[in-house]
């Protein structure tokens, strides 16, 4: 049964905490207080460097899963907004042709919604052959005036916008962090955690403190990263209820 996120990350902390105080624990056997204590001075240099190597590599991941989430988003918003608007201009159309584009739009959204998205969740997202194809065939003008030939060309605009979005919010279900990053993050937060755990502190409890700050904070970035580097699944996950919403609302106008 898979734990739900919020679940799991409780118990991450719990468990990054109690290695930690284990870890203090046996390197106070290992080691004793004056001996690490006389090394203070470069374990504080050493965790300066590596924090500033760590919050660099950590500060460029985050903005860019967060500028890929952020996308995806817009590329949801865009896509949605770009249907609806489709949508009304086909009744610039002949009657027919109204109908069978506000149909195939429709269809659209329903295929989007009940077939891609459940695909997008498990982070399944192959090209399909959408129903945006068969558009195009039915972009008959209702009269042959200038009005209605700019219709049809801002239809045509709005419909290869509308392949771009698409386009857009399948290639952001496939982006992931690739392996090496996430190697250098688990690296440097085991590094840093270590590092601090090499200091020499009179009091064993305010040690174990600091240090169990510092791990906590940096499960939580680092959950947030991830989260974030799936905008498609997880507690962080994109909704498709603006799908559900749009498709409600065409179909009663």
């Amino acid at each position: 049964m898979e734990m739900p996120i919020h679940g799991g990350l409780v118990l991450a902390l719990c468990l990054s905490v109690a290695a930690v105080a284990g870890m203090l624990r046996l390197l106070d056997r290992l080691y004793g207080l004056e001996s690490r204590r006389r090394h203070n001075d470069i374990t504080g240099f050493m965790i300066s460097v590596i924090a500033v190597i760590y919050a660099i590599l950590l500060g460029f991941v985050t903005f860019t899963v967060w500028e890929n989430y952020d996308k995806a988003s817009a590329a949801v918003d865009a896509e949605v907004n770009l249907v609806a608007d489709i949508h009304r201009d086909a009744g610039s159309l002949a009657a027919g042709s109204a109908t069978a584009v506000r149909a195939e739009l429709t269809g659209y959204l329903a295929t989007v919604k009940d077939q891609e998205w459940p695909g997008q969740m498990t982070g399944q997202c192959p090209p399909r052959r959408s129903a945006l194809s068969g558009i195009a065939q039915h972009l008959r003008p209702a009269s042959l005036d200038t009005v209605a030939t700019a219709f049809i060309g801002e239809i045509v605009s709005r419909l290869n916008r509308l392949y771009d979005a698409r386009r857009e919010r399948l290639l952001a279900c496939n982006r992931a962090i690739p392996t090496p990053i996430w190697i250098s993050l688990a690296v440097g937060s085991l590094s840093l955690i270590g590092i601090s755990l090499f200091f020499g502190c009179h009091d064993q409890r305010v040690h174990l403190a600091l240090s169990a700050t510092l791990t906590i904070s940096i499960v939580l970035v680092l959950w947030v990263v991830f989260e974030l580097s799936t905008p498609f699944r997880g507690s962080a996950a994109i909704s498709p209820d603006i799908y559900k919403d749009m498709l409600d609302f065409l179909r009663s106008s």
